[in-house]
């Protein structure tokens, strides 16, 4: 079958597949007059370091952070694990976070924990089928957490946490707070002054309608560097200088980073309609996976659903709807606390998540094909 009809791409969290035209179109000029800005002061490379500073400007602009520094990094993971190590490393203390996190997130605080340099506390939701409030955190903000990381939202389920609330709370408390964005922007209008967000990490490739890279948001000046090497500043120095020029050590993917500028521009002007896209299709889907006995959903939300079929492991799920032609993401994720919280870490389970250009007919052919595997058992 997978011959015979154009292939059903429901894996969007993972990878948005939707590109705009004006995202290709800045890559491909930026390709063809390759340089390197502030590394020289001959035309091109005065020209691309101004695109690359209005790219930055533009992000900044988007998201209300005019206090905040861009760092470009190489993907999500890269970023936050300049906020969480860049941060975290010279200071030790408590970490909060939640059950809902990436192991982009876990790892990295697993790795600081291992050498002793912090303890962290992962929070859970208080109410199945909801996110985590500014509430579930409330006890665990004792006086020595130095920082509070959380996803914006879950990866497994779509649904969101309340980081409005929860960074009201660490402005309260004066605890610096970094929130993982991958599944959020260009899914939530996220507001980083409203919401008292001093580091925000980013993917190009998912919600921005960019290529691969990413981007760490700070409103920190005193992250210790992940790499050391040239900035184009201060070479007669053999330290590493602070600040942006020292977290982008080494050459950029400046082409990348022009093209990101395209696809952030081109959200934000739909953003509304991105949002009723997805909610409208991951709504029907849901409705009609309520009248399947053998199906258990498991929370959606911001283009993202998550189901089960009884007594079914998701691998078997997912290897069934690629001989179909249908991708999607199937596991744990990279998320074990909260599959652990679900208590799906034996079966794991199947996640749908649509995009700018899924259709509903393409949600019908998932339903047939669930229809049909029902079918059969």
């Amino acid at each position: 079958m997978r011959g015979e009809s154009k292939l059903v791409y429901l894996d969007n969290a993972a990878t948005t597949r939707y590109i705009p035209a004006a995202v290709i179109k800045e890559y491909i000029a930026r390709i063809s007059a390759k340089c390197n800005p502030s590394r020289g002061s001959y035309r091109d490379a005065v020209d691309l370091g101004l695109n690359v500073y209005r790219v930055r400007e533009s992000i900044k602009r988007h998201l209300n952070a005019p206090s905040h520094e861009v760092v470009f990094c190489k993907n999500c993971t890269e970023a936050l694990n300049l906020g969480i190590l860049g941060y975290l490393s010279e200071r030790g203390g408590r970490v909060v976070t939640t059950v809902t996190e990436h192991n982009s997130v876990l790892r990295p605080l697993g790795y600081l924990e291992q050498k002793g340099k912090i303890r962290y506390t992962a929070v859970s939701p208080s109410k199945r089928g909801e996110g985590v409030r500014s509430s579930d955190l409330l006890s665990a903000l004792t006086s020595d957490v130095r920082l509070v990381v959380v996803n914006a939202v879950s990866n497994v389920t779509g649904i969101p946490n309340d980081i409005e609330g929860i960074g009201a709370l660490c402005s309260q408390k004066g605890i610096p707070f970094l929130v993982d964005g991958a599944q959020g922007l260009g899914h939530l209008p996220i507001n980083v002054a409203k919401c008292g967000i001093d580091m925000l990490a980013a993917p190009a490739h998912k919600g921005l309608h960019g290529l691969q890279g990413g981007f760490l948001l700070t409103n920190r000046q005193d992250l210790t560097p992940l790499l050391y090497g040239g900035t184009g500043t201060k070479s007669l120095s053999l330290e590493q200088p602070l600040g942006v020029e020292g977290w982008e050590a080494g050459t950029q993917d400046n082409a990348g980073i022009c093209a990101l500028g395209k696809g952030v521009e081109w959200t934000y002007r739909h953003l509304d309609k991105i949002r009723t896209h997805e909610d409208k299709l991951i709504g029907y889907l849901s409705d009609e996976l309520t009248r399947m006995g053998e199906v258990k959903a498991y929370g959606y939300g911001n283009g993202i659903l998550a189901f089960a079929l009884q007594g079914a492991p998701s691998s078997w799920v997912g290897d069934r709807l690629d001989e179909m032609g249908i991708a999607v993401r199937v596991g744990l994720h990279c998320a074990p606390l909260m599959h652990r919280y679900l208590g799906t870490t034996k079966e794991g389970l199947v996640r749908v998540s649509v995009g700018y250009d899924t259709a509903t007919r393409d949600i019908d052919r998932l339903l047939y094909a669930l229809d049909s595997l029902l079918a059969e058992r």
